[in-house]
């Protein structure tokens, strides 16, 4: 991804009130938006970060601790997920519905 491309992505997410990242195939954060940032944020970055470390505070990816993981659903099959998990956050702990939905580039 370009740096312009993630720079309207970015700029795309926060016009939206709700928590938003941008993943990887590869579990890692590539962008936050500033009301994710708000809800989850521990005050160091976020991008580059895996979003397991920082949802659950888990050293493996959700599927490997014994949750559903929608990321990896939605790569499997290609289509948009929806499982309610419990986040940590620096307010607490918090039930929280977790979507997922593929974005495809030119390599699938």
């Amino acid at each position: 991804m370009t740096a312009h491309l993630l720079s309207e992505l970015i700029s795309f997410l926060d016009g939206l009130p709700e928590p938003r990242i941008v993943m990887s195939a590869d579990y890692r954060i590539v962008a936050a938006n500033a009301a994710y940032i708000r809800e989850f944020g521990d005050g160091t970055p976020l991008a580059g970060r895996m979003c397991y470390e920082v949802s659950h505070r888990f050293d493996v990816p959700c599927d490997q601790a014994g949750e559903s993981c929608p990321l990896k659903l939605s790569l499997e099959d290609g289509n948009p997920q929806r499982v309610l998990h419990l986040h940590h956050t620096p307010h607490g702990e918090e039930h929280v519905a977790v979507e997922t939905t593929p974005i495809r580039d030119d390599e699938g």
